[in-house]
């Protein structure tokens, strides 16, 4: 489902209240590809990757980024026959 960038940034402020409410803290983050060919707004929370899946479905997203012990990982929620992959360092994902 492609929504336009109305409806994709109030279903992006309904997550952000919703997470808001399970989460103590959490920070908004900007997501994009290497070659700044994709971008898209994100979270980072504090939650359990079982959580963070649970919710990503809720809210109909395919994947969702996933750090743990500095590795950065693409982890699939509703695309199906597709596996997790590692992605690399996280440090090096990350731009100013």
């Amino acid at each position: 489902m492609v929504l336009s960038d109305k409806r994709n940034l109030v279903r992006h402020r309904q997550l952000e209240l919703s997470l808001r409410m399970q989460c103590a803290e959490i920070l908004p983050v900007s997501c994009r590809s290497p070659d700044g060919q994709w971008q898209e707004l994100g979270f980072v929370v504090p939650m359990t990757q079982e959580a963070a899946c649970r919710e990503a479905a809720r809210w109909e997203q395919n994947a969702i980024y996933w750090v743990e012990d500095n590795e950065l990982f693409l982890v699939p929620v509703l695309l199906e026959g597709v596996q997790t992959q590692r992605l690399g360092d996280w440090s090096s994902f990350l731009y100013t």
